[in-house]
């Protein structure tokens, strides 16, 4: 919701490419979207997936990977100041020598302004992780959003989507106790199945669900009320009809966590490799210290006390 005022119709935002400044981009994420009561049933302790707000929407906090981890998702919905920070800047080697604080800061205020993309030169774009999953024309982004769209197994965006609908799904049928729920809800996963086997990934209801799953946020039908973006408003038909208390959402939370975590490290794999091939890669300005190189001092795509981890939970995947 956009500057809306006691007794007056909020203002929606636009569906478009969210702001480079971080509080901006953050805004365009989380409030960009008006739900009525009738969304919130009857539970007091409840909220629909697509609200945001206490107790609301806090998919993240229910999820079991390591926090190291989910701070790759955290970082992607900074905006373009998230390119300043690994995965995306190559992590420093330990006991390396790092750059004073006037540095830091001042790369972090050039990251947070909108810019030209280091990696393919475009002028009209925030440079962020919505512009590298789904417009970049760097070779090293087109194979990534290739592996996005058409990745084998359960891991490309459609099978995304169909897993994370057929979760919701199920929790949407636990709240109708009376009456019957396929009613209710399967028309929903109807809809969003056929939008699915029609969506264009480039289109902009394709942009939109593509770096609205990759930042693991639901979002409200309310963003599209006339129903012109098809997968956009099945979704968040879907999204607010789920309405469930925060244990009911663990198995969602941890599907599509991983999910994610894996896809923005494949893309931020794929921008350090464009900015070096450009020579525009710039210093990180720090980073976590769970983050920091192996003492071997290699630079893989992923640090090396993740692997263990990574196996370990993609033996315990969800279908």
């Amino acid at each position: 919701m956009i500057g809306s005022r006691l007794g007056q119709k909020p203002r929606l935002g636009p569906i478009c490419r969210p702001g480079a400044p971080p509080k901006a981009h953050v805004g365009g994420l989380y409030m960009a979207g008006v739900l009525n009561f009738k969304h919130f049933g009857h539970s007091a302790t409840a909220t629909p997936m697509s609200a945001i707000g206490a107790g609301g929407s806090a998919i993240l906090s229910h999820c079991n990977v390591s926090i190291p981890r989910l701070f790759v998702v955290f970082r992607a919905r900074m905006g373009r100041v998230c390119l300043a920070h690994w995965p995306f800047a190559p992590p420093r080697a330990q006991g390396a020598v790092q750059k004073s604080s006037p540095h830091k800061i001042e790369l972090i205020k050039r990251m947070s302004l909108p810019g030209p993309c280091d990696a393919c030169s475009r002028a009209d774009t925030s440079g962020d992780v919505y512009h590298l999953a789904s417009e970049c024309t760097s070779p090293h982004l087109v194979r990534a959003r290739e592996r996005l769209t058409k990745a084998t197994g359960s891991d490309d965006l459609v099978s995304a989507a169909r897993m994370i609908a057929r979760i919701c799904g199920e929790v949407a049928r636990a709240r109708y106790e009376e009456g019957d729920p396929p009613h209710v809800v399967n028309p929903l996963l109807n809809a969003v199945e056929t939008a699915l086997s029609a969506v264009d990934w480039s289109s902009t209801d394709g942009r939109h669900v593509v770096y609205r799953l990759l930042c693991v946020t639901p979002f409200t039908a309310s963003l599209d009320p006339d129903g012109k973006l098809p997968l956009t408003h099945s979704l968040g038909r879907l999204f607010d009809t789920t309405v469930a208390s925060p244990r009911w959402l663990r198995r969602l939370a941890v599907a599509w966590g991983r999910w994610a975590t894996r896809r923005i490290l494949d893309i931020a794999g794929a921008w350090r490799s464009a900015t070096a091939a450009s020579g525009s890669a710039a210093p990180p300005p720090g980073g976590h210290k769970d983050l920091a190189l192996p003492p071997s001092g290699n630079a893989p795509d992923v640090p090396d006390h993740w692997v263990d981890e990574q196996a370990d939970e993609d033996a315990g995947e969800i279908d």
